[in-house]
């Protein structure tokens, strides 16, 4: 075998030997890098520290660097969990927001059809995307059913009004909005309307 030829089957063994570790090392991780954190943060705390960098004895069980260090990763191994609890119960009030809102959708898609099968015109809040989700349901002429507490909270919450004032925003702006639409002659001159039903809960 001439130089040539040997310094190939070398560099050969090198590549081969750079991919073995390669292969045995775990690829790092989001969860690796917030441990870390997590470690070195304890790790350094200058509570557990003298102004010359000596490691001071904080217990009756933790008398040593090495037993400081212990602690220290057994607290980061404890948070990464709470932290991956915590964002477990996140997806999971997700998910739960996403049926409830595909179940309102089909809802009023329900709705709609209803009254077009019954040749009447469904009439809904607005804006849409603030009081759908107070929809409960339909009456047997194909009237939306509203919550009257959800439509308050909504103004609570999108609005930063207070309760009070949400009620008399409510009452004023939107219940008096459809207050002529009980009315007797209202109904017989649109009778392809159908104005929403407000319901009161205790």
């Amino acid at each position: 075998m001439d130089d040539y030829d040997a310094g190939f089957v070398d560099g050969q063994k090198l590549v081969q030997k750079e991919l073995d570790k390669l292969r045995n090392l775990r690829a790092v991780t989001t969860e690796d890098i917030r441990k870390e954190e997590l470690l070195n943060n304890c790790m350094n705390n200058q509570k557990v520290f003298d102004e010359d960098g000596k490691f001071i004895p904080y217990s009756t069980i933790v008398n040593t660097i090495e037993e400081h260090k212990t602690l220290c990763k057994h607290y980061a191994d404890r948070q990464i969990k709470r932290e991956s609890n915590s964002e477990d119960s996140i997806d999971v009030i997700e998910k739960l927001r996403e049926e409830k809102k595909a179940e309102r959708e089909a809802l009023i898609d329900q709705i709609v059809e209803y009254n077009i099968n019954n040749g009447t015109k469904v009439v809904f809040l607005e804006p849409r995307d603030m009081y759908d989700h107070a929809i409960h349901g339909y009456s047997r002429e194909g009237r939306v059913i509203y919550s009257y507490n959800e439509i308050i909270q909504s103004h609570v919450v999108d609005d930063g009004m207070t309760h009070e004032e949400a009620i008399e925003w409510v009452e004023f702006n939107t219940f008096g909005t459809f207050d002529h639409m009980s009315n007797v002659d209202w109904i017989k001159d649109n009778p392809q309307k159908n104005p929403p039903i407000f319901m009161y809960e205790d």
